[in-house]
C-alpha cells in the first residue's frame, strides 16, 4: 500500500512512517523500523503529517477505494481516531507547528480546523480572490509549509495564482507573488544531459 514518511521540523527527532494502516517509527535514520501502531482501516493510500506541539499529533489521510478519510493520533502514532471525511483533496495535508489543533488540507480551496480535525472550514472561497487577490487565496492549493521564524510559526500557501503568508496559521493571509517575486506553476522540468546549465521547463503561467 502507498507510503508517507514525517519527522520534526524544529528537532532532530524519529522519523514516522505510515505505511497502509500500520504506523511505525525509525531511532536510526530510517535504517530499522518499529510498529507503534495501527489505524483502523486497511487503506490503500497513506499521507502522514504531524505536529511537534504535541507527541507529536499525526494526522493520516487514508483512502479506502477511492474515499479519504482524515485520522488523528495524540499518543505518538500508538491509538488512531476517526476526524472528518476528506472531499476536493489534492493530496496536500499539512499541520501547524506551534498548535497540534490546527490542520488543513488543499484541494481548489484550503480547508481548516481548529479543533484537531473535528470539524472544518475553507480559509476563502476561491472566487473571492478576484475581488481581494491581497487578501484571498487562488484556487488550488498544491503546498502549504510552516516555518518557525524569530520565535513565531509562518505559514506559506502554494496556490496556483502565487504563494501567500499567514502568521496565525491560516486565519489572515497576505499574497506576496504581486510584486518582485515571479512566480509559475511548474508541470515537467528537463534538465540536458549534455549541458547542465540547460533546463526547460514547462509552466502555466
Amino acid at each position: 500500500p502507498g507510503a508517507d514518511i514525517w519527522t520534526s521540523r524544529t528537532v532532530s527527532g524519529p522519523l514516522y512512517l505510515m505505511q497502509g494502516q500500520t504506523c511505525k517509527r525509525s531511532t536510526d535514520f530510517g535504517v530499522t523500523f518499529t510498529t507503534v501502531g495501527t489505524a483502523p482501516v486497511a487503506a490503500n493510500r497513506a499521507i502522514l503529517v504531524g505536529s511537534e506541539a504535541g507527541a507529536p499529533a499525526l494526522y493520516a489521510a487514508l483512502r479506502v477505494g477511492s474515499n479519504y478519510t482524515l485520522y488523528r493520533s495524540s499518543d505518538a502514532g500508538a491509538s488512531w481516531a476517526s476526524r472528518a471525511a476528506i472531499s476536493d483533496f489534492y493530496g496536500t495535508l499539512h499541520a501547524s507547528i506551534t498548535n497540534s489543533n490546527v490542520v488543513h488540507w488543499g484541494g481548489v480551496e484550503a480547508h481548516r480546523s481548529t479543533d484537531g480535525g473535528v470539524s472544518f472550514g475553507i480559509v476563502n472561497a476561491w472566487w473571492q480572490y478576484y475581488d481581494d487577490p491581497l487578501h484571498k487565496l487562488h484556487a488550488d492549493i498544491f503546498g502549504m509549509d510552516s516555518h518557525i521564524y524569530a520565535g513565531n510559526e509562518v505559514m506559506f500557501y502554494d496556490t496556483d495564482g502565487g504563494t501567500y503568508i499567514s502568521n496565525n496559521t491560516g486565519a489572515t493571509v497576505t499574497n506576496i507573488s504581486l510584486q518582485n517575486l515571479g512566480i509559475s506553476q511548474y508541470y515537467g522540468i528537463q534538465t540536458s544531459p549534455t549541458n547542465p546549465w540547460l533546463v526547460a521547463a514547462g509552466a502555466q503561467d
